[in-house]
C-alpha cells in the first residue's frame, strides 16, 4: 500500500496523474515525512521484486473513505459538528474511493502482482473536489458547509488519479460519491440526514 501523495506536486489542480507522473515531496503538515517515506517504501518493494522474485502490486490510494473513516468522512463530522472544513486549494480535487469498492478490489489487485512489480492508481472513477463532497454533505444533513481554503506551499492542490490501469485490473467501482458520502453520513450521523438531498 501506497499513497497519491507520492506523486511531485503540480500546479494544475486539474492535472491527471498517471502511474508514469514524477514523483517528488509533497509536504505534509501532519507527517512531513510522509510522501518520502511512501517513496522509500516503494523502492523497496520493487527492488525485493526483482532481487528475490516475489510479485508485488503496489497500490497507490488516493482518498479512501467510508462509515470506517477517511478524508471525507472527517469533513462530514466537522460539518456535522457545526465545524468548517479546511482545505488546501480552490477547487481542492481527489479521486475518492468508497470502503466497499476498496474490499471487494483488493483480491483482484493482489493476483495482479508481478515481477517486476506492478504499480497502480487505488483511486475511484469519479474527479471530485473537497467543495462538491462538503457541499453535499451539508445538503444531507439540512445544513449549509463551509469551506476555508488554505493554501499550503509545496503540497498537492489536486489528486485526481487516471483509474486506467486499475479499471483494467478490477473493473468499474460500484458506489458512485454521492452514495458512498450519503451511507457514510447515515452511519456515522443517523440523527443528521435528511432525506432531501438531490442526487
Amino acid at each position: 500500500m501506497s499513497t497519491h501523495s507520492v506523486y511531485r506536486p503540480q500546479e494544475d489542480p486539474m492535472y491527471v496523474f498517471t502511474e508514469e507522473s514524477p514523483l517528488g515531496e509533497c509536504n505534509s503538515t501532519h507527517a512531513p515525512t510522509y510522501s518520502i517515506s511512501k517513496i522509500g517504501q516503494e523502492a523497496t518493494a520493487r527492488f525485493a521484486a526483482r532481487a528475490f522474485g516475489v510479485p508485488v502490486t503496489i497500490a497507490r490510494m488516493n482518498a479512501s473513505y467510508g462509515p470506517n473513516g477517511g478524508l471525507p468522512a472527517l469533513h462530514v463530522d466537522a460539518i456535522a459538528a457545526g465545524r468548517p472544513v479546511t482545505t488546501r486549494w480552490d477547487p481542492c480535487m481527489y479521486s475518492p474511493i468508497f470502503e466497499d469498492d476498496i474490499n471487494s478490489q483488493i483480491s483482484s489487485l493482489l493476483q495482479a502482482a508481478t515481477v517486476p512489480a506492478t504499480i497502480v492508481n487505488w483511486a475511484g472513477d469519479e474527479a471530485v473536489s473537497v467543495q462538491e463532497w462538503a457541499t453535499y454533505a451539508g445538503e444531507l444533513m439540512g445544513v449549509d458547509a463551509t469551506v476555508d481554503v488554505v493554501p499550503i506551499e509545496g503540497t498537492l492542490r489536486g489528486s485526481i488519479a487516471d483509474t486506467g490501469r486499475r479499471m483494467s485490473i478490477t473493473g468499474p467501482c460500484t458506489v458512485d460519491w454521492r452514495e458512498g458520502l450519503r451511507r457514510t453520513v447515515a452511519m456515522r450521523h443517523p440523527d443528521k440526514l435528511v432525506e432531501t438531498a438531490h442526487s
